[in-house]
């Protein structure tokens, strides 16, 4: 994560002291999270359900992939709403 932010202050620097480069760490952040928690929830529910039949393996792949995408359609909703008061509260 340091690296990422070293790399930003380089590659778009401010004339505000690199206020910019806060920000844009704090939303790569916030995109990792989004990225691994689906990873992790899907990579323990494929051990579940390896002796399942294709069907239903089909059935549950799908619940899983409507639920992560509603849990991130939230998220996502939820950050594009509340971002301007995030970002003062956080950085």
């Amino acid at each position: 994560m340091l690296s990422v932010t070293i790399l930003l202050s380089i590659f778009y620097p401010t004339a505000l002291g690199f206020k910019y480069v806060g920000i844009r760490a704090l939303a790569l952040a916030l995109i990792e999270i989004v990225l691994i928690i689906p990873t992790a929830l899907g990579n323990s529910l494929i051990h579940k359900i390896a002796s399942y039949p294709a069907a239903k393996i089909k059935q549950v792949l799908g619940n899983f992939l409507l639920l992560s995408f509603a849990i991130g359609l939230a998220i996502w909703f939820n950050y594009t709403l509340f971002a301007p008061v995030r970002i003062k509260i956080i950085s």
